[in-house]
């Protein structure tokens, strides 16, 4: 295995000062400490600490849409695919908590926070983009519903998916990602996807 650059232990390091914190309370001062470097070579490879959060938001996002394009590589219609989308946020919720707690913190400051704000609409678009992708394949389908608002069901796709795994992050437990799980269903074969 290689061995992490130095950039990328400070990003590592980022990521889970970042999602403990939040942005304000996060210092470079303990990241400097998590990874083992002084805080002059933080400066010297993100010019300060909005920089170093944007690389880490960029970093998850890179892993997010690494694990998009292996779903959308898979022959799977919009009905499975819109079930990946959930089974993807609980892999990020799993396999790197601070990851998923980060994109949570952002989500929850960006509409207070002039310096997250345009970060979070850039993560937004894409994010919702996707989801858009997903509802028009299922009209081309013709699985979903006659008439569907791609846009709107696209934000409320993503603002129920931010829901989910807030709630899944308070008590991750496979009971609590199987209740997930069926009302997921339910909002998408009750509003979204044609049934029967």
């Amino acid at each position: 295995m290689a061995k992490e650059s130095t950039r990328d232990t400070i990003i590592r390091c980022a990521i889970n000062e970042f999602g403990t914190q939040g942005f304000h309370l996060a210092t470079l001062d303990r990241i400097a400490k998590k990874a083992q470097v002084q805080k002059p070579l933080i400066l010297y490879y993100f010019k300060d600490k909005s920089a170093l959060l944007q690389a880490a938001i960029e970093e998850i996002l890179v892993e997010q849409k690494r694990r998009n394009d292996e779903l959308n590589s898979l022959d799977l219609d919009a009905r499975a695919r819109a079930d990946m989308i959930l089974e993807a946020n609980f892999v990020l919720a799993d396999e790197n908590t601070e990851s998923a707690r980060l994109m949570l913190v952002l989500y929850a400051s960006a509409g207070w926070d002039k310096e997250l704000n345009p970060i979070y609409k850039k993560v937004v678009e894409g994010v919702r983009t996707r989801y858009g992708n997903i509802l028009k394949a299922g009209a081309r389908e013709k699985v979903t519903l006659p008439n569907l608002d791609v846009e709107r069901w696209s934000r409320t796709i993503h603002f129920w998916i931010i829901g989910a795994i807030t709630d899944y992050l308070s008590d991750q437990t496979a009971r609590k990602k199987a209740e997930i799980k069926s009302d997921w269903k339910a909002l998408l074969d009750e509003s979204i996807f044609r049934t029967g």
